[in-house]
């Protein structure tokens, strides 16, 4: 994890575990041994669970599969939250009464959701009979599922997808029909309702209940003084509210010159 990754995840946990609830991080090997070497894994009061990607499902393609395989194994109702999300305010009065919610509903965008035939599929995949392609697609970066059955029913449908999908020329359109396309699409042949927190996708720029970085990682990758800047303001935020997480941060060779 670069710099700005680590800051805003240390964040994340520390505001989601104060407002909303106890936290757990799924990870493969790879990344749970980085966590240990750090100490970090307790600083998700529920540890951090190793767990695996099926081998069938290409790993360059579906860069983000592991986020299905780790739903599959949470008790409903459960949040899953991307680690470049911070949730600032309680939300538990807002999911009291929905089945399922995510943090923002998508237009489809061709050039990001493109027509299901363009896939290139295993011979004996078809799509459901009884999906609606013209359902706006749903941003998981945060996702609530209050019932087992249709998680379990979203997971089986995407897992199903990708295992059965050869090749894509643009790496994004296949994981993001997996996981933001199928997820509107069972819940509409089941008669589930989505709720999403935002109608606008500009309410994110508020960052008054939610501070997502999106693309910006792009951005602070690959420009140092941004970095620098966003790593500074999320330590100042952990040591102004959160001081025990800062404590950690504080701690780790990783934010060392940020401390000077």
């Amino acid at each position: 994890m670069q710099d700005h990754d680590l800051a805003c995840l240390m964040l994340s946990v520390a505001a989601y575990e104060r407002y909303n609830g106890r936290t757990r991080l799924y990870a493969d090997a790879q990344a749970k041994a980085w966590f240990e070497e750090r100490g970090l894994c307790d600083i998700f009061s529920r540890g951090c669970e190793l767990f695996s990607v099926p081998e069938d499902i290409d790993p360059v393609v579906f860069w983000a599969a592991g986020k299905l395989c780790a739903l599959s194994l949470e008790e409903e109702p459960a949040v899953m939250l991307d680690t470049d999300l911070i949730v600032w305010r309680s939300i538990g009065k807002m999911l009291k009464d929905k089945n399922v919610a995510v943090i923002h509903r998508e237009e489809l965008n061709p050039e990001i959701y493109p027509d299901p035939g363009s896939f290139a599929m295993a011979e004996d995949y078809r799509y459901p009979a009884g999906w609606d392609f013209f359902v706006r697609p749903a941003n998981t970066a945060l996702l609530f599922i209050r019932e087992a059955s249709f998680r379990d029913a979203y997971v089986k449908e995407s897992l199903r997808f990708m295992k059965a999908c050869r090749e894509h020329q643009d790496r994004l359109c296949p994981m993001v029909f997996a996981e933001q396309r199928i997820l509107p699409m069972v819940a509409k042949e089941r008669g589930v309702s989505v709720w999403a927190f935002c109608d606008r996708l500009e309410q994110l720029r508020e960052q008054s209940l939610f501070t997502h970085l999106w693309g910006h990682k792009n951005v602070l990758k690959y420009n140092r003084d941004e970095q620098k800047g966003f790593v500074r303001r999320c330590l100042d935020r952990m040591r102004r509210e959160f001081p025990e997480m800062y404590a950690r941060a504080a701690a780790l060779y990783e934010f060392g010159e940020y401390l000077c």
